[in-house]
C-alpha cells in the first residue's frame, strides 16, 4: 500500500508561493526604507535640500510596468531578480550616493516581480504582504530595533533572507513556471499594496515607533501590533469573502481611521487601537486585491505610478514636518504636522481599495493549507515576542563607580557617521561610551524612531549594550525634535522635559533627570539640552536664560549638552552660561581655546559641547573621547566629586 506524503503537492506549492512572495515584499519594504534614509543623509545639512532630492522621482517604479514591453516574461523576471540581488549588495557600499542609487534600483528591479505575484495570486497575495511586514518586525525585534545596515548581525540576517529568495526563484523556474499572459482579460490593481506598505513604513510597521510616539510600553505594543497583523491575515485568508461585502466595507474603514486617530493624537486606548488598526488595515488590503476589473496591464502600471506619486508627495511633507527649518520656506506650513501626513497616507489606502465592484468568488481553502497558515502566523507571534523579551533579558549589566561621578555629553548625529558614507554609528557610539567608562551620558540628536533614521530606538539599544539600563528617552517621537536623552547606571528617580524658546529653529528642549548617585552626591538633577545652531544668537541667548530658570532652585546640578556656542565673550549665550555655571574643561586645567568637540572647519574655535556645573564640585579630569569619524561631534567626558 502506497504511503501518502506528509505534505501534499498542493501544500508544497502553496508554501513556496507564500514564502517567495513574503521575501519579495520584505525586499521591497527594506529597500524603500534604505532609500528614504540615505536620501535624508544626502540632504542633511543646514543649507537644505540639494539636487539629489530629485532622486525621489525614481520611487515611481510603476513606470517600469508601462515602459517594458513584456514585464512579466520569464526572461524579464529572471533579469529583475538578478538585478535586484546585485543592487541589494551594492546598497551596503559605504558611499551614500551609491547606496541610495542601489536601493532605488533594487526597488525598480523588484517591481515587475511584485506585480507579477499580485496578478498570479490576486487576493491571496495579501497573505504574503502581511507576512512580509511581520517578517521585518520579527527581525527588528531580535536586533533590538536596529537597522539591518547598522550591525553585523543585522547584515547577516538580511542577506540570508535575500539568498533564500533567490533559491526559491530558481525553484520556481523549474517547478512552477507560470506566467502572466497578455491575453488575460482582467487585472488586479496595485495601489492597495503600495498604500499598505507606505503606511506600515511610515508608522504602523514599527512597534518601537508606535511605542515612543507617546511613551507606550514597548513589549505590550509589540504584542498587540503583531497579533493584530496575524489575526488580520488569518481572518482574510479564512473568511475574506464574508468580511469584504459592500455592507461591511465602510465598517472596516471607519474602524481603521478611528484607531489611527487614537494612535496619532488621542492616546486613549493605544494597546487596543494598535491591534484594531492592524486587523482592519489587513482587511482593507484584502478588499483592494479582491477587486479585479482593470482591462489593460499598462493601466495597472499607470495607476500604480499615480498612486506612488501621491505617496511620495506625502513622504516629502512628512519629512519636512520634522525638518522644516532646513527645507524651502514654501514647506514651512508642515511644521509639527507629521501625524497629519501619516493620517493622510492612511486615508488614501481605503480610497484605493473601495470600488464597489463584485468581489471575486471566494474559494474554500484545503484544511491542510489552513492549518499550515495558522501554524506560520502563531509561530510569528512567538518568535517576535521572544526577540523583544530576549533583548531585554540579555542586556549588559554593569554597576557604576561609587567613588566618583563620571559624566559625558555626546551629540551622536542621528546615528550616522560623519561624511557621505551612509554608515550607521550605533556600534561606534557604544564603543566610545564603553571606552570612556562614563556612568551618566547625555545624548543629543538621539531621536531614531523616524523613517529618516531607519525607525529604530537607538537610546534603548545603547542602554542595553552599555549596561546603562536606566535611561530617559526624552520627548516623545510625536514632538518631532532631533532628540535629547540620558543614559545612566544610577537609578532614575524622576524625569521630565521643558520646551526652550525656539522662534527661528526646530523645537528645542531641555530634559531634567534626577538620579540617585548614593554617597557620591545623593539625589542629583542632571540637565541635558541642545541649543539652536547657526546665526540665530538671540534664540541661543533665550535658551540659556531658560536653562538658568530651570536650575534656579538646584543646589547642586550638572548641565550637559551641545550648546552651539563658542567660548567667546561676544556670544551672549556663552557669557550668561559662563557667569552662572562652572566649565569643567577650564576647571581641569585646559585652556579655553583647546579641545575640539565639533568637527566643522567653519568654526574658528570648535568647542561647543560643555559639561557645566552648579554648586560645589571638584573636577578630577576632563577629556575628549571618540574619533572625528564617529559623529560630527566628539564626546566631552568629566570625572568629579562633590565638594
Amino acid at each position: 500500500m502506497e504511503k501518502k506524503p506528509i505534505l501534499s503537492q498542493e501544500l508544497l506549492n502553496f508554501l513556496f508561493q507564500l514564502i517567495f512572495g513574503t521575501i519579495i515584499v520584505f525586499l521591497f519594504f527594506t529597500q524603500l526604507e534604505r532609500f528614504l534614509t540615505m536620501i535624508f543623509v544626502l540632504n542633511f545639512s543646514t543649507a537644505g535640500p540639494n539636487v539629489t532630492i530629485l532622486l525621489v522621482l525614481f520611487l515611481l517604479t510603476g513606470l517600469v510596468e508601462v515602459i517594458l514591453p513584456y514585464p512579466h516574461s520569464m526572461r524579464t523576471l529572471s533579469v529583475c531578480i538578478l538585478g535586484a540581488t546585485i543592487m541589494v549588495v551594492l546598497s551596503f557600499i559605504p558611499v551614500t550616493l551609491i547606496a541610495t542609487l542601489a536601493a532605488i534600483f533594487a526597488m525598480i528591479f523588484i517591481t515587475p516581480v511584485l506585480v507579477n505575484r499580485i496578478q498570479l495570486e490576486k487576493e491571496q497575495f495579501s497573505l504574503s504582504i502581511i507576512l512580509g511586514v511581520v517578517l521585518q518586525i520579527i527581525l527588528r525585534s531580535w536586533l533590538g530595533t536596529a537597522s539591518y545596515y547598522a550591525t553585523i548581525i543585522g547584515t547577516i540576517l538580511f542577506l540570508f533572507w535575500i539568498s533564500l529568495g533567490i533559491l526559491l526563484w530558481f525553484f520556481n523556474i523549474r517547478y512552477d513556471p507560470r506566467l502572466i499572459e497578455s491575453s488575460q482579460s482582467t487585472f488586479t490593481g496595485v495601489p492597495p499594496v503600495i498604500g499598505f506598505l507606505f503606511i506600515q513604513i511610515l508608522f504602523l510597521g514599527f512597534p518601537n515607533v508606535v511605542s515612543t510616539w507617546f511613551f507606550r510600553n514597548y513589549i505590550l505594543i509589540s504584542f498587540t501590533g503583531i497579533f493584530g497583523l496575524v489575526l488580520g491575515g488569518l481572518l482574510t485568508f479564512e473568511k475574506g469573502g464574508h468580511l469584504t461585502q459592500n455592507k461591511l466595507e465602510f465598517g472596516w474603514v471607519i474602524l481603521f481611521l478611528f484607531s489611527l486617530i487614537d494612535l496619532l493624537w488621542i492616546n486613549l486606548m493605544p494597546f487596543i487601537t494598535y491591534f484594531t488598526v492592524q486587523v482592519s488595515i489587513c482587511v482593507i488590503l484584502y478588499m483592494g486585491l479582491s477587486k479585479n476589473s482593470i482591462r489593460s496591464p499598462r493601466v495597472v502600471g499607470l495607476r500604480m505610478t499615480v498612486f506612488q506619486f501621491l505617496m511620495v508627495f506625502i513622504l516629502i511633507l512628512h519629512v519636512s514636518a520634522g525638518n522644516w527649518a532646513f527645507m524651502p520656506s514654501i514647506l514651512a506650513f508642515t511644521r509639527g504636522h507629521a501625524a497629519t501626513t501619516i493620517f493622510v497616507a492612511g486615508l488614501l489606502l481605503p480610497l484605493a481599495s473601495l470600488r464597489f465592484e463584485i468581489p471575486l468568488n471566494f474559494k474554500k481553502k484545503p484544511q491542510q493549507v489552513l492549518n499550515s497558515v495558522r501554524i506560520i502566523f502563531l509561530s510569528a507571534i512567538i518568535i517576535s515576542m521572544l526577540g523583544v523579551v530576549t533583548n531585554d533579558l540579555l542586556k549588559v549589566q554593569k554597576s557604576p563607580d561609587t567613588s566618583k561621578l563620571k559624566v559625558m555629553t555626546f551629540n551622536i548625529h542621528q546615528y550616522f557617521s560623519i561624511g557621505q558614507t551612509g554608515l550607521y554609528n550605533l556600534e561606534q557610539v557604544r564603543d566610545v561610551i564603553l571606552e570612556s567608562g562614563a556612568d551618566v551620558v547625555g545624548l543629543q540628536e538621539s531621536e531614531g524612531a523616524r523613517i529618516t533614521s531607519s525607525s529604530m530606538n537607538g537610546v534603548q539599544w545603547l542602554a542595553h549594550q552599555t549596561g546603562m539600563n536606566y535611561y530617559y528617552y526624552g520627548p516623545p517621537t510625536s514632538a518631532q525634535i532631533y532628540g535629547v536623552s540620558l543614559l545612566s547606571r544610577f537609578p532614575i528617580l524622576s524625569a521630565y522635559y521643558e520646551d526652550l524658546p525656539a522662534y527661528q529653529s526646530i523645537e528645542r528642549v531641555a530634559i531634567v533627570v534626577e538620579i540617585d548617585t548614593g554617597e557620591i552626591a545623593g539625589e542629583l538633577p542632571i540637565v541635558v539640552t541642545h541649543f539652536q545652531t547657526g546665526k540665530y544668537t538671540i534664540d541661543r541667548y533665550n535658551q540659556a536664560v531658560k536653562i538658568l530658570d530651570i536650575t534656579e532652585d538646584f543646589t547642586n546640578s550638572i548641565i550637559l549638552g551641545d550648546f552651539n556656542t563658542r567660548p567667546d565673550v561676544t556670544d551672549q549665550a556663552f557669557v550668561l552660561l559662563n557667569s552662572t555655571f562652572s566649565d569643567t574643561w577650564i576647571l581641569s586645567g585646559n585652556t579655553s581655546d583647546s579641545g575640539t568637540s565639533y568637527n566643522n572647519s567653519g568654526f574658528a574655535v570648535k568647542r561647543i559641547d560643555y559639561v557645566w556645573l552648579k554648586g560645589s564640585w571638584t573636577v578630577l579630569n576632563c577629556a575628549i573621547f571618540g574619533s572625528p569619524r564617529v559623529s560630527d561631534h566628539r564626546a566631552v567626558y568629566t570625572e568629579l566629586v562633590l565638594g
